[in-house]
């Protein structure tokens, strides 16, 4: 806002990193002017079974992790409701961080001989990125949800990329696999029928 003439107070500020943190949401500044004049909240609706889907998905042994483009302090709102570490998320990512990020998961447990990766499926909550790690015997498998257009690349690069039918088309263009409904327990469906 300075580079547009408008100097926010340290009172400003402090309201706008208590409303991220709170609302688990990216708080804007709207002025005219030179005056700021309110606080506009934004935010995605975080879908209902996330945090039991991110659950069921850790005790099946999936490391789970969370990129976004969102500030750091409205992803670690977001990590504290679903119940994700804060050391697997990542922050105001960019779609070449969130490719990037894919790499070295599938980099940091992958063997000597690389076999054939297993498709299997993954989470997603909109617009934020839930991305898991399985180990199996010979070679890691990386999946990952999407729905937006800066998650395309990403799920292009993943082992098995998974968009939600309600996204963007260039997500789903991108990805391997579509679920139709908005629902995230299809990510349990998915990797149910294809482990059987």
């Amino acid at each position: 806002m300075e580079d547009q003439g408008v100097s926010l107070s340290k009172v400003i500020r402090d309201q706008q990193g208590d409303l991220e943190a709170r609302a688990a949401a990216t708080v804007v500044v709207a002025a005219v002017g030179p005056l700021p004049v309110a606080l506009l909240v934004l935010s995605d609706a975080v879908k209902a079974e996330s945090a039991d889907v991110l659950r069921v998905l850790q005790e099946r042994g999936m490391e789970c992790w969370m990129i976004t483009g969102d500030s750091r302090r409205v992803a670690t709102a977001l990590a504290q409701r679903l119940g994700l570490p804060l050391s697997r998320v990542v922050a105001e990512a960019t779609p070449a961080i969130k490719v990037h990020m894919i790499q070295q998961l599938r980099q940091q447990h992958s063997t000597t001989q690389h076999a054939h990766a297993h498709r299997t499926g993954l989470l997603k909550q909109l617009k934020h990125w839930w991305l898991w790690r399985r180990e199996q015997q010979k070679c890691p498998c990386v999946a990952m949800v999407g729905d937006g257009i800066n998650d395309s690349p990403a799920l292009a690069e993943a082992d098995v990329g998974i968009a939600i039918g309600a996204g963007a088309d260039i997500a789903a263009q991108s990805a391997d696999m579509i679920l139709m409904k908005d629902s995230l327990t299809d990510v349990l469906v998915a990797l149910d029928i294809s482990t059987r």
